[in-house]
């Protein structure tokens, strides 16, 4: 009898071990799937798109997910233009920072605090615009001197009764050399609106004729 009550128990005891295995087996058959379909190259089971052929690259276009903008404080220009259509002679975005911009689309993150806590390069932010749409755009802007059209000129100015050399458009340049040539009376009305020269020779030439 005492033998026959310890087998009893022991079986009991067996079945209950089997019963949980079968339990978590049967628990852990989806997650099985999901693992192990994807990297065995099987078709996703639960995919809408089962049993239909893949579309081709390039057949969609994605849609505009961020703008970007550029700034120019010494001309005070500026440009904003979708992502697909930035000139050639400006700066692209870096690439960290768009890849940023793309995570945050659908994510809850704090855009303000996230970089606080990140180093973006120089000259460029980040900023949220149409919060309220249902998928934020994101609006990257560079900081910059001067505009591409810009940048290439030059021309001769005054700063504080000297002649000085500017990078720009007048009258709105960046100051690049001050010379130690002051200004006469005659000459003051057409350097307060800008001398612009094409050469470093032309601009000797002008800056002799200031002198005699």
């Amino acid at each position: 009898m005492e033998n026959k009550e310890r087998k009893r128990r022991r079986w009991r005891w067996l079945a209950g071990i089997g019963a949980a295995v079968l339990l978590i087996l049967v628990g852990l058959a989806p997650l099985f799937l999901l693992v192990i379909y994807p990297r065995m190259g099987w078709q996703d089971p639960f995919s809408e798109k089962a049993g239909q052929e893949e579309s081709s690259p390039g057949e969609e276009s994605a849609p505009e997910r961020y703008m970007v903008q550029y700034l120019y404080r010494y001309c005070r220009h500026g440009k904003v233009c979708s992502s697909a259509n930035i000139p050639l002679d400006y700066p692209e975005p870096p690439q960290s920072l768009v890849e940023i911009a793309l995570a945050l689309q659908n994510s809850n993150l704090n855009i303000q605090k996230l970089l606080a806590e990140i180093r973006v390069p120089d000259d460029w932010h980040l900023a949220e615009i149409n919060p309220d749409r249902e998928q934020t755009l994101f609006l990257l802007t560079c900081l910059g001197d001067l505009c591409p059209d810009c940048a290439d000129r030059q021309y001769l100015g005054l700063y504080q009764d000297h002649i000085a050399v500017f990078r720009g458009v007048p009258p709105e340049g960046q100051l690049v050399e001050i010379t130690e040539i002051k200004v006469k009376e005659i000459d003051r009305e057409l350097l307060e609106k800008g001398l612009p020269f094409d050469s470093e020779e032309q601009k000797r030439m002008y800056l002799e004729t200031f002198t005699s």
